[in-house]
């Protein structure tokens, strides 16, 4: 809790220690990547699958419905 909002998300790069540190004052937070961080991990983990880099770009905006997101999560997998 801050004052009087309660954290519900939590964006950070995903350090761990960051990670511990929210899971130990912030319980009921989910922590989630930034999503600069999260293409980046993608981009430099997945290097042997051009297509699945390029259909992620898709997905970057974080403007989709449910059901179109996991439409379009499907066909990229």
């Amino acid at each position: 809790m801050l004052g009087e909002k309660v954290i519900h998300t939590i964006v950070t790069d995903g350090d761990k220690v960051m990670q511990n540190a929210i899971q130990n004052v912030f319980p009921h937070a989910t922590h989630r990547l930034c999503a600069w961080h999260l293409s980046n991990n993608i981009k430099s983990n997945v290097k042997n699958k051009p297509e699945f880099v390029e259909g992620w770009s898709k997905f970057e905006d974080g403007d989709h419905m449910e059901v179109e997101f996991e439409e379009k999560w499907r066909a990229l997998l």
